[in-house]
């Protein structure tokens, strides 16, 4: 198992599909199991959506990629929030570039630190000739943003029809239930009638939106566009006493990214837990979760759905665990949410 945890090929042969099936078995019962090599899968899972991002991918490795692994919904959309997050990243460093002192034009570009595939961004972006690059880049993001999107909006679409058809099996049974317990009781119940009507007309209003769906000849047209992502920086409340971070998040927004800074301090992997204030319910978790490296420091990268946020306050719980089972709380995030 050691030896299968640490075989980052095996892992890649895993998520594109192309292993037999008793070692795409063994690896999923490890994935459940064990937390180390759960983690483990996670980071050679976004180092893979990265290259493919990055454009990296060739051969076999692309061809698989796209055949196998795209044919997720979830995974589409992994990748999707990878390519805009990549473009707010890029926008962010331009930014930042426009605000700094600009270097004696007579320097070279030189730098004696090697440059990984990790800091291709900032390389990217900093270099000379940015206006082209970025306008370049711009356009082919926006041709692979507007395919993939309308790919997920097909799925969507199906997937909807899907559940609509899931609550009308499990509404028509509840209303078998209501009438025989009318039936048996021989009595007038005004709650179960009540109830019994409530179904009634849910079930009306799902069969005019399953035919209005299903007699539809092609679903209908997506305006091609980038996923509207929202980022926010967020530090530990120790670092910052007394201040609540308030979020506006519009009523477009497709995604909210929320950068959590992190202490200086390395685990292996970690979680995150978000919670409403003052009762403490539990809002969401995040799988096993890598840190990453930005300008200040490190930090971890959270994505949600602006439909899980309400306009009240929340608090993001992170973990740090350096073995299976040792964990510790090592931050927490307040924030209001304006909507």
């Amino acid at each position: 198992m050691e030896q299968i945890a640490n075989d980052d090929q095996l892992i890649a042969q895993y998520l594109l599909g192309t292993l037999s099936e008793e070692e795409a078995d063994r690896l999923d019962e490890m994935s459940i199991a064990d937390d180390t090599f759960a983690a483990r899968l996670q980071t050679v899972e976004n180092d893979l959506v990265d290259a493919y991002v990055s454009g990296e991918l060739s051969g076999q490795l692309l061809e698989s990629f796209q055949s196998y692994y795209l044919a997720s919904p979830k995974r589409c959309e992994k990748v999707a929030i990878a390519r805009g997050l990549q473009g707010f990243i890029g926008r962010t460093l331009i930014n930042r570039q426009a605000e700094e002192p600009q270097p004696d034009a007579s320097a070279s570009y030189v730098t004696d630190k090697p440059v990984s595939r990790k800091g291709f961004l900032r390389r990217y972006f900093f270099m000379p000739g940015l206006a082209i690059r970025w306008g370049v880049a711009a356009a082919a993001l926006l041709v692979i943003l507007a395919g993939g999107w309308l790919v997920m909006e097909n799925l969507r679409l199906r997937n909807q029809i899907h559940q609509a058809q899931v609550e009308r099996d499990e509404l028509q049974r509840r209303e078998q239930e209501l009438q025989t317990r009318l039936r048996e009781q021989s009595l007038s119940d005004s709650q179960t009638e009540e109830e019994l009507a409530n179904l009634r007309q849910q079930l009306a209003s799902l069969e005019q939106q399953l035919t209005q769906q299903q007699g539809a000849k092609s679903p209908p047209p997506v305006s091609a566009r980038e996923p509207n992502i929202f980022a926010f920086a967020l530090a530990p409340q120790t670092r910052s006493v007394g201040q609540i971070a308030t979020l506006s998040i519009p009523a477009d927004a497709d995604f909210v990214t929320l950068q959590l800074e992190l202490e200086p301090v390395d685990f292996a992997s970690y979680r995150a837990e978000l919670k409403s204030q003052p009762h403490s319910a539990v809002v969401w978790k995040s799988a096993n979760l890598r840190a990453r490296t930005t300008g200040d420091g490190k930090a971890l990268i959270v994505t949600l759905r602006p439909t899980m946020l309400k306009s009240q306050r929340y608090i993001i719980e992170v973990q740090g665990f350096t073995s299976p089972g040792a964990s510790q709380i090592i931050g927490s995030y307040v924030f209001r949410v304006v909507k």
